[in-house]
């Protein structure tokens, strides 16, 4: 059994707010997540630039202080570390594993455990990094170097950037561009609700005036003042009109004096020879 849908009737304005809607909306997504997806790799370099100045730094002041087993200038070398943002921890391993620095005091004297759990381990210019999560739930991108003097490794350093960090970051960045996107949506909306109205009034003022001539109110008038294809269209609707009235003046009266039929050839075809006046002898 087939079901008949409702023949329903759109007007243009919605159809116009509906196709730009779908235009706005998908033009932000493409961009939106191309922007966002280059933002994401821009922040995660930008942070791993920042780890590796500061890996890099902590490495060649770390070799004397080793040397002299000076845990108080280590500490101080790192003591700053945790302030530049992204950074989680930073700390500084003997040759035999023990935590001789930590940008968390607690943790210096104790043995440093391996991470097991690595993923993405890559080497690159002397510096090992991967990523891992933290028992709190916390990515965390480790970057670690040794250090050495004259040749001889003494060490490692190990500097913890937060993956996490850079999340956030561009999650602030996508709610900014959500914000822009209503906005966008908004004015859309507007000016597509604006224009189907422009278009629509004058298409709804000539379906009217149609349906009062279809009755024989041929002094009906179109009132269409502008310069474009809808101007010119209520001038010639509005010729028409005085065009059906004067033809509705001559049946009513030339009519009483000639048949009916008589009258609309007439009307149909004035200038055929045979209506005109001729001489004969």
């Amino acid at each position: 059994m087939l079901i008949m849908m409702p023949n329903i009737r759109i007007p243009i304005w919605l159809k116009l707010v509906v196709a730009l809607v779908l235009i706005i909306v998908c033009s932000v997504s493409v961009l939106s997540y191309g922007i966002l997806d280059r933002q994401r790799e821009q922040l995660y370099d930008q942070t791993v630039k920042i780890g590796k100045v500061s890996l890099n730094y902590f490495a060649h002041n770390a070799p004397i202080p080793l040397l002299e087993n000076n845990i108080l200038s280590l500490n101080n070398l790192l003591k700053e570390s945790t302030s530049v943002d992204g950074i989680l921890y930073a700390f500084i391993l003997n040759g035999e594993g023990i935590i001789q620095a930590h940008s968390n005091l607690n943790e210096i004297g104790k043995i440093h455990e391996p991470i097991l759990r690595k993923q993405n381990l890559i080497q690159e210019n002397g510096i090992t990094h991967f990523s891992y999560q933290l028992p709190s739930g916390k990515k965390v991108l480790n970057l670690f170097r040794p250090v050495e003097y004259r040749d001889k490794s003494l060490g490692e350093v190990h500097v913890g950037l937060s993956i996490d960090f850079i999340e956030d970051m561009v999650w602030q960045e996508t709610r900014q561009i959500l914000v822009i996107s209503l906005i966008i949506l908004f004015i859309g909306i507007v000016i597509a609700i604006g224009l189907g109205l422009y278009f629509s009034n004058p298409i709804s003022k000539l379906v009217e005036a149609t349906h009062q001539i279809s009755q024989g109110h041929f002094k009906e008038k179109v009132t269409i003042k502008r310069k474009d294809e809808f101007g010119n269209l209520a001038k010639a609707f509005n010729h028409m009109s005085d065009e059906l009235w004067i033809n509705k003046l001559m049946m009513e009266s030339f009519g009483k004096y000639v048949g009916h039929e008589i009258l609309e050839m007439i009307l149909k075809e004035p200038e055929l020879n045979w209506f005109k006046g001729r001489e004969n002898e």
